[in-house]
């Protein structure tokens, strides 16, 4: 009674069996996905374990996000390599049309200045 009252009311016999309880709660959840750190363990112990675990999700979900950060480039640089195939497709067939323009061109300029130029070398030959 007297401790009761020097504490402000805490129990303390009942706090100390809450906190075993508490420990040996968390050293048992700790058991079940570490095995390895036996009836010995700590909450040290535990609490290095969890925050081992806790760091290893974070290293997780940053290298998701790396991958998904990748993933959107590689769809970016295929989106920009399917942009540029088919603005080389355009170019190309732009090239080939403008080709096909000066071979008409230059048959039809060759078609105008045969008879010319025949007519000038007859003359220079008769000369």
């Amino acid at each position: 009674m007297i401790l009761k009252l020097l504490t402000g009311g805490i129990d303390l016999p009942k706090l100390a069996a809450n906190v075993a309880d508490l420990r040996a709660a968390i050293i048992h959840a700790a058991q079940k996905g570490r095995p390895h750190l036996g009836p010995t363990a700590t909450v040290a112990d535990v609490i290095y374990w969890l925050r081992c675990r806790i760091d290893a999700l974070d290293n997780l979900v940053e290298s998701r996000a790396l991958a998904e950060d990748v993933e959107t480039l590689r769809l970016k640089l295929e989106r920009r390599d399917d942009e540029f195939h088919s603005r080389t497709m355009v170019l190309t067939r732009e090239i080939q049309e403008l080709t096909a323009t000066v071979a008409g061109l230059s048959a039809k300029v060759e078609a105008l200045t045969a008879p010319k130029l025949s007519d000038v070398r007859s003359r220079k030959k008769a000369s």
